[in-house]
């Protein structure tokens, strides 16, 4: 089956770091995102807000209050803040050993306190709905809908005022319309990564004169995207 001729770059959605962590990591086939399946819905990326308590060149540690998550990336990570200052980390979710970390696109010291207090208190009214409803749910299951119905409003408010609130804006990427990717075209890519890795690594430069394929660049970066691959160093990479 070919793949949409574009695609829809997910919004960066608020979140406590602890449900995050309670979540269940889902890996998808071809060029579909990986997500979070948290129970407020799919996540695929995520936007953040905590404090440090390690900060290393590829590796970031923060506190939210309701747990710790790790920042990490394959390249020294930008950022202007210091252990004790709070953040906003705009990143995609990944995996490794079981364990859930973010990798970043933007991290950005914060200094409005109100911006912070305001994201807080969205979240644990979402929190307090959607506990609420599911009470209501198993306590009265002939009044499902209804209760549903009853709730259902001020989700929609909550939501749209996160989504009306975010800093990332989604952004539509259009694909070369004449170059529709196959389904199995990722994973002959990550094979011929595999093939061609001795252990450190395999040059891009390398992979793409070695594949047969229309935009093998561009097909390489969204398997970056994706998390089924990482760059070992600027230029170099490998399958994860």
């Amino acid at each position: 089956m070919a793949e949409e001729n574009s695609y829809k770059r997910e919004t960066a959605k608020y979140a406590k770091i602890s449900e995050l962590n309670s979540s269940e990591y889902v890996k998808q086939e071809g060029w579909t995102p990986n997500y979070l399946d948290t129970e407020f819905g799919k996540v695929s990326r995520v936007n953040l807000y905590g404090t440090i308590t390690v900060k290393e060149p590829r590796r970031i540690i923060i506190d939210d209050s309701t747990g710790e998550i790790e920042i990490r990336s394959f390249e020294e990570i930008v950022c202007d803040a210091d252990v004790g200052d709070t953040i906003n980390v705009i990143g995609r979710p990944r995996e490794f050993n079981e364990r859930i970390y973010i990798m970043p696109e933007l991290i950005s010291k914060v200094n409005n306190i109100e911006r912070i207090n305001y994201v807080k208190t969205l979240l644990d009214l979402r929190k307090k709905i959607n506990t609420k409803a599911k009470k209501i749910d198993r306590k009265k299951p002939s009044m499902q809908q209804a209760s549903f119905d009853k709730f259902e409003p001020k989700r929609v408010v909550i939501e749209e005022s996160i989504s009306n609130k975010q800093e990332i804006i989604e952004e539509q990427i259009v694909m070369d319309s004449e170059t529709p990717a196959t389904e199995s075209e990722p994973q002959s890519i990550l094979d011929l990564i595999n093939e061609m890795d001795s252990g450190d690594g395999v040059y891009v430069d390398e992979i793409i004169s070695k594949l047969n394929v229309k935009d093998c660049e561009k097909k390489l970066n969204r398997l970056l995207e994706k998390g089924d691959i990482f760059e070992v160093k600027p230029g170099k990479v490998k399958v994860l």
